[in-house]
């Protein structure tokens, strides 16, 4: 018996035989799959884009979060907010205080 499992970040054997399926399953059909993703381009080129993008998904990297604080970032150091009356006849901004 393995105590210590599977290691970090190795696929378990059904994950890794289901990932070969549709590979195979992709490569063997690839002409087919093309032919549909073609059809519904010509029908509705947003609805092929959408597909595509969400394919596309699946094989590309996702960039990691990027996490700033304001003591890591020295870019601002000061923000200054000015309350500026409006102009006569200027009915954007309303005052609603009683």
């Amino acid at each position: 018996m393995n105590k210590g499992g599977r290691p970090k970040g190795r696929a378990n054997n059904i994950t890794r035989e289901v990932r070969q399926l549709l590979k195979e399953f992709s490569r063997n059909n690839f002409s087919k799959i093309q032919e549909l993703f073609d059809q519904v381009a010509e029908d509705d080129p947003a609805k092929a884009l959408d597909l595509w993008l969400r394919c596309v998904a699946f094989v590309t990297p996702k960039p990691a979060p990027e996490v700033i604080t304001p003591e890591d970032d020295d870019r601002i150091t000061e923000i200054e907010i000015s309350i500026v009356p409006a102009k006569d006849g200027d009915e954007s901004i309303e005052d609603d205080t009683p």
